[in-house]
């Protein structure tokens, strides 16, 4: 295996430590390590490295972000980036590790730990980055990323924070349709890894009441946890077969957003 090494590695002459960790087709996990290795030196046969990496996206909160727009007080940075030989992680040389900045002056070096590698060989992962307590009103930011070779790639972003901002759902909908034993109801929103109220209802085509019930989960990023309905009545008794609406109210801080309505068919036992 090779392995692209940060260039600021090269006269660190002290015990290192590798972490590997393993997974198989059934996503059992294996995890160790080894410190009884050695990392220093140069290679001067490589070729020069001049092509900076790309920061092929960046947004807060959800890809449909428009640089500009309205945030809430705690907006989650995310961006995609890559190299044609490696991503530089490491936080041992000075003016190479990633940072985001804030309006021109507050800095944020951690940026590294919030990075995820995508699969594969490709040198390439996303940040997701979560700001905290922003104040009202306008800001800008900037991402600066490094290879491994020191080449840099620098993005941009301006945004408003609204405190009072609710959140959007860009959708709602089953993990089947027609439903015969039960139906997953999930939110597409823009609160990413935010602990959120969410409340389905499902109604007859008459507009009753059939069954409603409210969770309070993480979101797996911009899609909520499964909400989960046994096709019952609040009675507990199995619905007739037939069309039902379903729609669903989202709640985070102070602030609340309902969901457009969808049909959803329930078949006999």
């Amino acid at each position: 295996m090779t392995v692209s090494m940060p260039s600021e590695i090269a006269d660190n002459y002290r015990p290192a430590t590798m972490v590997f960790s393993a997974t198989d087709n059934s996503s059992d996990g294996a995890s160790g390590c080894e410190r009884g290795v050695y990392v220093y030196g140069m290679d001067d046969s490589q070729p020069l490295d001049t092509v900076a990496p790309v920061i092929e996206s960046i947004y807060l909160n959800h890809p449909g972000f428009s640089d500009g727009g309205k945030v809430d007080q705690s907006p989650m940075l995310i961006a995609r980036i890559s190299d044609n030989v490696g991503i530089n992680l490491s936080t041992a040389g000075i003016g190479h590790t990633m940072t985001l900045r804030i309006d021109g002056r507050e800095s944020f070096n951690d940026i590294a730990s919030y990075y995820t590698p995508a699969s594969g060989s490709q040198a390439a992962g996303t940040i997701n980055y979560p700001l905290t307590a922003l104040a009202e009103g306008h800001h800008t930011l900037e991402l600066r990323v490094y290879d491994t070779s020191g080449n840099e790639a620098i993005a941009t972003l301006s945004f408003y924070v609204d405190s009072q901002l609710a959140p959007e759902i860009f959708d709602i909908y089953t993990d089947v349709n027609p439903a015969s034993t039960q139906a997953n109801f999930y939110l597409s929103h823009n609160r990413p890894d935010a602990v959120l109220g969410i409340t389905v209802s499902v109604y007859s085509m008459s507009g009753i009441l059939v069954w409603s019930t409210t969770v309070n989960d993480r979101s797996d990023m911009f899609t909520s946890a499964p909400v989960t309905w046994n096709l019952t009545d609040r009675s507990g008794r199995r619905v007739p077969r037939g069309i039902y609406i379903y729609r669903a109210e989202i709640v985070s801080g102070a602030t609340r957003k309902v969901s457009p309505a969808r049909r959803l068919a329930v078949t006999g036992h």
